[in-house]
C-alpha cells in the first residue's frame, strides 16, 4: 500500500489466466497455470477502484508473479517472479504516470542460474528508486558469485535506479553463509533506502536470524546481526521483517515460534505450543540494536502462525501482525478470540 493509503497492490501468484501485458483482457480461460497477475486498486471519489490488471509481458506456466512491493508515493511498482525460466527468477517494475502503468525494466541478477529463486523478495525505498531484491536459493559462497559452492547460502541485490530507469547493482551475502541459511527471504528497505533488513530463515537449522546492513553512500555494511532472545530450531524467526521510515525500528517474525505467553513481554522460555508464532521489535539508538517487546497473540493457540506476516508504520508506532491460520470464529473487530471453530480462518493484531 501507498504512504497515503490511497493505493493498493495485490499480488495473486496462483492467478491462471493466459493474457500477458497491462490491463489485457479479463478473460476465462484459465490454461496458464500459477502464471500469476497483479491487481492495482486507487481511491477515487471516496471509493477503491481497481486502475490495473497486471499480468508479465511474457507470463508462463508456474512462474508464480505476483511478490509485490509498492512506494511510498503509489506510481512505482516492483513485482517478483521467483520462479521464471526454471526458478532463475526475475523481477518486473512498473511506472504509473498519471494515467497509464508502463513497464519500465525487467531485471534478472547478473549471476542468474537455474533454481536461485531470485524476487522471492522485494522491497521499495519510499521514493521508488532503491529496490531490495532477495533470491533465497541463490549458492555462491559470498567471494565468487558463479561458484554455487554453498547450497541454498542465498542473496540480497540492491539496485539504485535513475530518471531513465537504468540502475546499478550491488551484491550482498551473509558474512559466513552457510548451506540452507535461506539469507533474503524477507527484505525491507528504509525510507532513504540507507538500511536494510534481511531475514535468513534457515540459519541454524531454521533458529532464524536478522542482518542490518547501512548503506554508507558508496557501500554496504553490516550493522547487527539479531537472533531472538529465546531463539530456537525450527521457530523460522526473520520469515517476515519490516522497518520504520526512518530505519530505526525494526519488526520481525517467528511464526513458528512456540511459546504459550500471551501479550506482550510474556514468559519466553516454553515451547509447550507448536507454531503459536511471535513478534519481535527492536530500536536502533543510533549505536547498537535492542530488543523493545516480544509479542504474543493475545489468544495464543499451535498452528495460528501468528508472525506470517509483520508491519510496522512509517513512524514506528503502529505493528500490524498477521496470524494466518488463527481458528477463532469471531467477526469483525475485537471479536472473541477464544470461540473456536474457525477453521484456520486468520486474523490481523494491531499494536
Amino acid at each position: 500500500m501507498s504512504g497515503d493509503g490511497n493505493t493498493l497492490a495485490v499480488g495473486v501468484p496462483w492467478e491462471d489466466t493466459q493474457s500477458a501485458g497491462i490491463d489485457p483482457s479479463h478473460d476465462d480461460t484459465d490454461t496458464s497455470f500459477n502464471s500469476g497477475a497483479v491487481y492495482v486498486y486507487r481511491v477515487d471519489n471516496g471509493n477503491w477502484t481497481e486502475e490495473a490488471f497486471i499480468k508479465a509481458s511474457d507470463p508462463a506456466k508456474g512462474d508464480y508473479f505476483g511478490n509485490v512491493s509498492l512506494s511510498s508515493d503509489g506510481d512505482t511498482l516492483a513485482v517478483g517472479v521467483s520462479n521464471r525460466e526454471h526458478g532463475a527468477g526475475a523481477v518486473y517494475v512498473y511506472h504509473f504516470n498519471g494515467t497509464d502503468w508502463a513497464e519500465k525494466a525487467l531485471i534478472e541478477a547478473l549471476n542468474k542460474e537455474t533454481g536461485d529463486h531470485f524476487g522471492t523478495s522485494v522491497s521499495w525505498s519510499e521514493n521508488g528508486k532503491t529496490l531490495a531484491v532477495g533470491a533465497n536459493t541463490e549458492g555462491s559462497d559470498g567471494t565468487d558469485k558463479g561458484n554455487n559452492s554453498i547450497s541454498l547460502a542465498d542473496a540480497v541485490y540492491v539496485y539504485r535506479f535513475t530518471d531513465s530507469w537504468t540502475y546499478d547493482e550491488a551484491y550482498i551475502k551473509a558474512s559466513s553463509p552457510a548451506t540452507i541459511d535461506k539469507f533474503g527471504h524477507s527484505v525491507s528497505l528504509s525510507s532513504d533506502g540507507a538500511t536494510l533488513a534481511v531475514g535468513a530463515i534457515g540459519k541454524d537449522t531454521y533458529t532464524g536470524a536478522v542482518y542490518v546492513y547501512h548503506f554508507d553512500g558508496s557501500s554496504w555494511t553490516r550493522e547487527q546481526y539479531i537472533q531472538a532472545s529465546n531463539k530456537g530450531a525450527d521457530h523460522y524467526f526473520g520469515y517476515s521483517v519490516s522497518l520504520s521510515s526512518d530505519g530505526n525500528t525494526l519488526a520481525v517474525g517467528a511464526y513458528k515460534e512456540k511459546s504459550n505467553a500471551q501479550g506482550i513481554n510474556g514468559e519466553e522460555i516454553n515451547d509447550e505450543l507448536d507454531s503459536a508464532g511471535a513478534a519481535y521489535v527492536y530500536h536502533f539508538d543510533g549505536s547498537n540494536w535492542t530488543q523493545q517487546a516480544y509479542i504474543k497473540a493475545s489468544n495464543t493457540g499451535a498452528g495460528d502462525e501468528f508472525g506470517k506476516v509483520v508491519s510496522v508504520s512509517g513512524d514506528g508506532n503502529t505493528l500490524a501482525v498477521g496470524a494466518n491460520r488463527e481458528d477463532s470464529s469471531a467477526t469483525g473487530i475485537n471479536g472473541d478470540g477464544n470461540i473456536g471453530g474457525g477453521g484456520d480462518s486468520g486474523a490481523v493484531y494491531i499494536y
